[in-house]
């Protein structure tokens, strides 16, 4: 061996570890505490993490209003209601669905005729 080159630059490099992916309740946890905070971007994706993580969750219609409000607190207003036409028709009859409503006037398209 080499005496001019260290023993340690031999050794493989260590990968970093991956950060643990939070479980459903630990989401939720920190998201509603971002909410909570001036943290509108965190709340942003952490809300979307959680839709495309637990996409059929009995929570999903809190983090996607959860979204709204996170788009709206960051100005971002046409996305907002964009995101907020999505929700209200997803997750219709929802008390998130119509808090939504409440706040952003968007609602629920009725009697739609299915495409032929």
């Amino acid at each position: 061996m080499d005496a001019s080159i260290p023993p340690t630059a031999h050794a493989p490099a260590k990968r970093p570890a991956k950060p643990k992916l939070l479980t459903e309740s630990e989401l939720l946890q920190k998201l509603r505490k971002a909410q909570d905070t001036d943290e509108y971007m965190l709340s942003y994706d952490l809300a979307r993490e959680g839709l495309r993580r637990f996409p059929k969750s009995p929570d999903a219609p809190e983090m996607a209003a959860m979204v709204v409000k996170s788009l709206a607190r960051q100005g971002k207003l046409s996305e907002a209601r964009a995101e907020a036409e999505v929700m209200v028709n997803k997750y219709a009859g929802t008390h998130w669905a119509r808090e939504v409503e409440r706040h952003t006037g968007a609602h629920p398209i009725r009697n739609q005729v299915p495409p032929q």
